[in-house]
């Protein structure tokens, strides 16, 4: 619950002020990568999460695929080195086995 709070926290600032604050984008992605390793059901979270950035930060143009693709890399940081274990163990790419 507390990972979901920070989630939670890291996204709702990035929103309020997404302009030069990018870190808070991967902060966000971590976040729930961590709660993705915990819970795998949060993994219906990221498109979510990625329709709420379209949404927010539409008015940004471009940058907006910056935005998708730094929370991605934040997530991706995460969930990598597990991911990647389990593919070497059952030779399957899943979060959870």
């Amino acid at each position: 619950m507390a990972l979901t709070l920070l989630f939670v926290y890291f996204l709702i600032k990035w929103f309020k002020q997404p302009e030069n604050r990018a870190y808070l984008g991967v902060l966000t992605g971590a976040a729930l990568g961590l709660v993705i390793l915990i819970r795998s059901q949060a993994l219906i979270l990221v498109p979510v999460v990625i329709v709420g950035i379209l949404v927010v930060m539409r008015h940004r143009g471009r940058k907006i695929w910056r935005d998708v693709s730094i929370f991605l890399f934040g997530l991706l940081v995460m969930l990598a080195p597990w991911v990647w274990r389990n593919y070497k163990v059952s030779g399957r790419i899943v979060v959870e086995n």
